[in-house]
């Protein structure tokens, strides 16, 4: 099918808002991010060995993706700034079609929508932040997504191509990530699938004996981690990814909401608020009583109330969000889950939903439960539940002819949206290119890798002490501050937009022998 005219400059509009966000973030700093080193050291090891090869114990199978940055690293020789291209480009496809997508889901086919979808999607800061790195997160989602389209197009068509299209995305899903697994599994509870396509998806966890016995061969973890928490927290954990998820909802705030005309929608939207509400209490009273924090930031991996990711390095990082910041930011999230649900209620009371409605909806509730009773708690574990929250609010708008003053709200509202994250983001790779220049000054004055504390990539990168968050362990540190106990040797300053324009990077000699 031709792109239209429209649809043609929405696209266009995203990718330059992008390609600007990304100018001003300037992500090109040589080093690692996050987690991304352990997929960096299985590209580089199995290049070295010529077979894939595990560097690091690890789950996650990610196995596309080291293919991919084997070829990128020996095209140029240079693997951070490299590898960070498959995060950037998987970020960029994964949030135009999560948009196209929802758009589609809900049969809403104005181009906007999509825009807003696509932009929703990819500025959410658990999104960006894993997008600009060779993080595994938006690579499996990109095939979790595309997955879950073409299992819901082969249900549709009822076509061998499809169906051996659908297999093939999937595989490469699976490869990529185990949770895939959840999309043909999900699927297999729906009651009106007859019996030889059920043959067919059970068909589709055949691979996942294959690669989960290969991977035993080459990982040091050679089964899969089982450790499960099946207990009335995963109500706790539930609400607070729900509440993260609200801000979702931002862009959409000034879209009126459809009204919920069936006693039975009512009903469900309120029984749904209940059990929110009980798990938002449930973890008030458990974030009280062990001292830990009520307002989002509840908990990481990249958002913390010192910016993104700042908490794993010696000293004290500036603390950039005040509680009153916080709790803005919270009861934001709070009024996304509101409308989320709203939208939740419409959509599991509605009668006649279609086939790709059913399969987000089946995957998405899958992965739910999966990462409940596992406990899992990073932020960026709940983005794979963005197509979801974004069919929720899409169904909560009711139609797509809004006023055209709707939509340019909307727009508005994007605005301080982009600019919170793409500002974070600048920030956090402006202090990780002051870290790593600070450390190659302390290579440049003679010091050993193995003398040095640098926070969590460093270590991971190096293999230094396991006591990487004891600065003591360390006969110099990079940090944040001074400490006490050390001497100053050298400090770097680096600009910043939130709080001090000016901070210092300190290079730190102990003081004991």
């Amino acid at each position: 099918m031709v792109m239209s005219r429209t649809s043609l400059w929405v696209t266009l509009s995203f990718l330059l808002t992008v390609i600007g966000a990304i100018i001003f973030i300037s992500p090109w700093g040589n080093f690692p991010l996050n987690d991304d080193w352990v997929y960096t050291k299985n590209v580089l090891n199995s290049l070295k060995n010529g077979h894939f090869s595990i560097a690091y114990s690890q789950h996650a199978w990610a196995i596309p993706q080291v293919f991919l940055g084997q070829w990128l690293v020996e095209k140029t020789g240079d693997p951070f700034l490299s590898l960070r291209w498959v995060g950037i480009f998987s970020g960029v496809l994964a949030a135009l079609f999560t948009g196209w997508l929802c758009a589609r889901a809900t049969g809403l086919s104005n181009p906007v929508i999509v825009w807003t979808g696509a932009m929703t999607t990819y500025f959410y800061l658990p999104f960006l932040q894993p997008s600009l790195s060779f993080m595994s997160d938006l690579p499996a989602f990109l095939f979790w997504s595309l997955s879950m389209f073409t299992v819901a197009y082969s249900l549709e068509k009822k076509e061998k191509a499809w169906w051996l299209i659908s297999f093939l995305i999937f595989l490469v899903a699976l490869a990529e990530r185990q949770v895939a697994l959840l999309i043909p599994i999900s699927v297999l509870f729906f009651r009106d699938i007859p019996r030889k396509t059920r043959g067919v998806f059970l068909l589709f966890c055949v691979p996942f004996i294959f690669i989960q016995s290969w991977w035993s061969t080459v990982s040091q973890i050679g089964t899969p981690d089982l450790g499960l928490s099946p207990n009335l927290g995963l109500f706790v954990r539930w609400s607070r990814h729900l509440i993260y998820l609200g801000w979702l909802a931002f862009p959409f705030l000034f879209y009126p909401l459809k009204r919920l005309e069936e006693s039975k929608t009512r009903q469900f939207f309120n029984w749904s608020l209940v059990i929110f509400f009980a798990g938002f209490l449930g973890h008030v009273v458990t974030s009280i009583s062990k001292d830990q924090e009520v307002f989002l930031p509840i908990f990481g991996n990249v958002i913390s109330n010192q910016g993104i990711l700042t908490n794993l390095m010696p000293g004290s990082a500036p603390i950039i969000f005040s509680i009153e910041f916080r709790g803005v930011l919270t009861a934001l999230g709070f009024l996304g889950v509101i409308r989320i649900l709203h939208g939740f209620a419409l959509v599991m009371t509605e009668k006649h939903l279609s086939l790709l409605v059913r399969v987000i909806f089946s995957s998405s509730a899958s992965y739910l439960i999966f990462v409940g009773i596992r406990a899992l708690q990073f932020d960026r574990y709940a983005i794979p539940l963005m197509p979801l929250v974004l069919v929720c609010l899409l169904k909560s708008v009711g139609t797509q002819r809004s006023p055209r003053w709707y939509q340019v709200m909307s727009c508005l509202l994007l605005i301080p949206y982009c600019v919170f994250s793409i500002t974070l983001m600048h920030d956090y790779f402006r202090w990780n290119e002051a870290r790593w220049t600070t450390i190659n000054l302390a290579y440049k004055k003679g010091i050993a890798p193995s003398e040095i504390g640098a926070g969590y990539e460093y270590y991971g990168w190096t293999d230094g002490s396991p006591k990487w968050l004891d600065p003591n362990s360390f006969t110099y540190v990079v940090s944040f501050s001074e400490l006490a106990g050390f001497n100053r040797i050298a400090s770097l300053p680096y600009k910043s937009i939130w709080g001090e324009e000016i901070r210092q990077m300190y290079l730190l000699k102990n003081q004991a022998p």
